[in-house]
């Protein structure tokens, strides 16, 4: 990139690095190495725009809010977890590594008080009836919210969603601690938080 700094070639290999990859202060420094006239091509707006869109979800960013019913009947929002650390989990139904991290999500929803730590998985599907009955299967205790929208739903483009399932950390005050990252290492970043009263 360095050496092609006007190529469109370039612009691909920023794409690349994007896709496998979710660090926007990289992403931003290879944008910043871009010159005319790659930089005046759509793939260099498209990127600059998923680049910005990252940001928002960075570690250390306030996290998006949202509006969403659980099938419990909750109407529930960012705000509704204020004072509480949130496992903010984005599934698809039927998914099989959804599945595998369920036994993850349900050890840790047994682990800690819900006045400490509260998981909510956003659900993406057309038909609310699949979950229920994934649910009532998988025994799944903690909080869940279906959005009929499916990957069209305004909180996948708002956390910058790519690939389900995905989980983010937000912390007591709404801010971003862990973002697109393993169920597992929020896992571990919550034994940290919490019990060493970080």
């Amino acid at each position: 990139m360095e050496e092609h700094p006007s190529s469109i070639a370039s612009l691909v290999l920023i794409q690349d690095y994007l896709l496998r990859n979710n660090n926007p202060g990289t992403i931003g420094n290879y944008l910043n190495l871009i010159e005319s006239p790659a930089k005046e091509d759509k793939l260099f707006h498209r990127l600059h725009s998923a680049y910005q869109r990252a940001l928002l979800t960075s570690v250390g960013s306030k996290a998006p809010d949202f509006a969403v019913n659980a099938i419990n009947g909750d109407s529930l929002t960012l705000d509704s977890f204020h004072g509480r650390h949130l496992i903010l989990a984005f599934e698809k139904p039927g998914s099989e590594a959804c599945n595998e991290d369920h036994p993850v999500l349900d050890d840790l929803y047994k682990k800690y008080d819900r006045k400490k730590v509260e998981i909510l998985s956003l659900v993406f599907d057309e038909n609310p009836d699949d979950r229920e009955k994934i649910a009532e299967e998988h025994k799944i205790n903690w909080l869940q919210a279906i959005d009929t929208l499916g990957l069209a739903s305004s909180s996948i483009f708002a956390y910058n969603i790519s690939i389900l399932p995905d989980y983010f950390l937000i912390d007591e005050e709404g801010v971003i601690r862990a973002s697109h990252i393993p169920v597992k290492e929020i896992q571990i970043l919550l034994e940290e938080k919490i019990e060493s009263g970080k």
